[in-house]
């Protein structure tokens, strides 16, 4: 009986936790560096989220980079 109440406040427990929230990763790469296929490996793997940007040249990476002073970027 006993066995049977840790078992039921166990599982009520961990129903009752939240979900845990998928981290993001950010990603500011020129075309072709971050192909979908990999990326999707890359989120299953390590269980996240990829946010891939792309840039045209260097001059758009630093802008993009220097914005925000590398924090996080929401491009």
């Amino acid at each position: 009986m006993i066995l049977r109440l840790a078992l039921l406040f166990i599982v009520g427990l961990t129903l009752s936790l939240p979900g845990r929230a998928v981290e993001t990763l950010r990603v500011l790469t020129w075309p072709g560096y971050a192909d979908s296929d990999l990326v999707q490996a890359f989120e299953k793997k390590f269980d996240v989220r990829v946010v891939v940007s792309f840039v045209g040249s260097d001059d758009v990476l630093r802008e993009k980079i220097s914005a925000n002073r590398g924090g996080d970027l929401r491009v």
